[in-house]
């Protein structure tokens, strides 16, 4: 099963195509033309995307994904590190 992941901040989206082993990374600026070009990468690989909420920096992302027809998942970013840190908990 195909993840696609993103790492918000002001200036930058850090993409992650992750099929079991980290397919593809990406860096493109958060920004309405960055958004574009993830878009156009994102059409070869599926349509769900999860972010953090980060401050306010995820909304511009958030909306023209799910607005492009993408099932955007935002999730509190303290639910994905408590979830981390029982996963590598178990691994270790």
């Amino acid at each position: 099963m195909k993840s696609i992941g993103i790492d918000v901040s002001k200036e930058k989206l850090d993409v992650v195509l992750y099929d079991g082993e980290c397919r593809w990374h990406e860096i493109y600026e958060n920004s309405k033309i960055g958004i574009k070009k993830l878009d156009k990468r994102l059409r070869r690989e599926g349509d769900r995307v999860t972010m953090e909420a980060t401050g306010t920096y995820y909304i511009r992302t958030a909306e023209m994904l799910k607005d492009a027809g993408y099932d955007v998942r935002v999730e509190n970013p303290l639910s994905i590190k408590r979830y981390a840190e029982r996963v590598l908990t178990k691994m270790i």
